[in-house]
């Protein structure tokens, strides 16, 4: 065990990320120290078309993820402060969008992205930090007239810093380093209620700029040119989980985006996950839009996405 810890926390995660694919008996019945996870969702355009996204992710962590009920299954690898590595691939599609953009009309828009995460924390440490690359790939806008748009490959990092105010309560600054850049405050905290039962609230706070110029654009017959888009933006987050028992979670998300502009968008979502058994956690979730100002989208990021339903499996070992 001595000579365990004295290996680098990096390279033991680096060696256990990679043993997960060969070895499927590495912890407890009471415990998990991998998981494969798997998404499906399905996206609704306000009438103008639909799309979907899927995203299948592997994840290795320090120490094994303890399910004994001193927290919710859910968040306990957050709570017990354990260190991971994640890895993930998903795919994003709309079709049907009908949209006129620069004179011609837009049918499609498809994007593949990667993910790598990784997160240090220690038990015995309140400070945890963490960072996010994400890369996207071949994204293409195909257009009625047969026409395509390659889009340039993209990446943004997230960098994140955490101090543990005690067993259950967190703040975090993170940073965002992308076309939309900008640094956020959050907190977290877990309140513990008799007969194993928890409520979970999260809060956060950011200012983001945009660091790129979206050139003239057709809009529904109207020239619309960089002037009415926003250079900066400021993001609230707000969200509330219930667990009436450690492997069953209800979570209620509010995310406002309120562009200098006078453009804004609320997002709503409602989730559940359960864990039936401690290898294995199922979810479901619904996501609905709305907009304000002139009912852009913001930076039109998301073609008028206006709800999303999605569903997801979780393989722990």
């Amino acid at each position: 065990m001595s000579n365990s810890r004295n290996i680098p926390a990096l390279m033991r995660l680096t060696m256990l990320f990679a043993s997960g694919f060969f070895c499927l008996s590495a912890s407890a019945a009471d415990s998990y120290q991998f998981s494969f996870e798997s998404t499906y969702s399905d996206y609704s355009t306000e009438g103008r078309g639909s799309g979907d996204a899927s995203r299948f992710g592997v994840e290795a962590y320090l120490d094994p993820v303890r399910l004994d009920g001193s927290t919710p299954y859910q968040s306990a690898a957050f709570f017990q402060r354990v260190a991971s590595l994640n890895a993930g691939l998903s795919t994003f599609q709309l079709n049907g969008l009908a949209q006129v953009m620069s004179g011609r009309v837009l049918n499609r828009v498809s994007v593949d992205s990667r993910e790598l995460a990784l997160r240090l924390s220690d038990p015995d440490l309140p400070v945890w930090g963490g960072v996010r690359y994400i890369q996207t790939k071949d994204g293409a806008f195909r257009f009625s007239d047969g026409s395509r748009i390659r889009l340039d490959d993209d990446s943004s990092q997230r960098y994140s810093l955490g101090y543990f105010l005690d067993k259950y309560s967190a703040v975090e600054a993170y940073y965002d380093d992308a076309s939309a850049s900008g640094l956020g405050l959050g907190f977290r905290h877990l309140f513990t209620l008799k007969g194993q039962r928890f409520i979970e609230l999260a809060v956060s706070y950011q200012k983001v700029e945009y660091d790129e110029a979206v050139e003239l654009e057709v809009a529904n017959n109207v020239v619309r040119n960089e002037s009415l888009r926003a250079d900066k933006e400021t993001r609230y987050a707000l969200s509330v989980a219930f667990s009436p028992a450690p492997e069953i979670e209800l979570r209620a998300l509010y995310d406002y985006r309120d562009l200098d502009n006078g453009d804004a968008q609320n997002l709503k979502g409602l989730s559940v996950s359960w864990w039936p058994i401690e290898m294995l956690a199922v979810s479901a979730y619904y996501q609905w839009v709305s907009y304000s100002g002139d009912e852009l989208e913001v930076n039109a990021a998301n073609f008028y996405v206006d709800s999303n339903i999605g569903i997801g499996a979780r393989i722990n070992f």
